[in-house]
C-alpha cells in the first residue's frame, strides 16, 4: 500500500505505542507517523487536539476490543471525520488485545513465550524494557499480515478494520 500524507496514530497505551514505533521505524512494515496515547474507546477526542493536527492528516485509531462500549469510539470517528483538517480515519481494532494480536502474528502458545516473561503482567513491563524487539519478533517469525487481520466481535462488529491501509 502506497499512502501519502501525514499520519497520526492514537493508541491505547505504552505497549501499543512501543509496537507502532517498532513496526514503523525498526521494521518498516507500516506507514510512518506520529504516535500519541489516547484511548479512543474511553476518551473523547477534543476540539483542541484536532485543531493542533496539520491539514490533510489521516488519523489511525488502534484500540482493544475486549472491554468497553463503542459509543465514545463512534463519537470520536464522527467528530474526526467532520474536522476540516482530517483527511481520513482508519480504525485498527485489536481482537481482543495487543497480546492476542501478537500471539496470532507469531503463532505463539502464549504471550509470555515472546520475551520469556513470567506472567502477562510481566510481559507488559518486559516489552517496554526490551531493547531489540525487532530481533525478538523476527526470531518468532512475526507476520505483519496476521497482525490486526481479524474483524472484531459484538459490540465492535460495526467498526471496519482498515489495518490493510497502513501496512506496507
Amino acid at each position: 500500500m502506497k499512502a501519502s500524507g501525514i499520519f497520526q496514530y492514537f493508541v491505547e497505551g505504552d505497549d501499543e505505542k512501543r509496537l507502532i514505533e517498532v513496526l514503523k521505524t525498526d521494521m518498516r512494515l507500516i506507514i510512518p507517523g506520529k504516535v500519541q496515547i489516547l484511548n479512543v474507546v474511553q476518551e473523547r477526542l477534543t476540539d483542541l487536539k484536532l485543531r493542533t493536527l496539520q491539514d490533510g492528516t489521516t488519523l489511525v485509531f488502534v484500540f482493544d476490543t475486549d472491554v468497553g462500549d463503542p459509543t465514545i469510539l463512534n463519537e470520536n470517528i464522527r467528530k474526526a471525520k467532520k474536522s476540516s483538517n482530517i483527511k481520513d480515519v482508519y480504525c485498527v481494532p485489536q481482537v481482543k488485545n495487543i497480546e492476542d494480536e501478537l500471539i496470532r502474528a507469531m503463532g505463539l502458545k502464549n504471550i509470555e513465550e515472546l520475551l520469556h516473561s513470567k506472567s502477562k503482567k510481566d510481559f507488559k513491563r518486559d516489552m517496554l524494557k526490551e531493547r531489540n524487539l525487532k530481533s525478538k519478533f523476527e526470531t518468532h517469525h512475526f507476520d505483519i499480515q496476521k497482525l490486526w487481520a481479524m474483524n472484531p466481535a459484538t459490540p465492535f462488529d460495526k467498526i471496519t478494520n482498515l489495518s490493510k491501509k497502513i501496512k506496507l
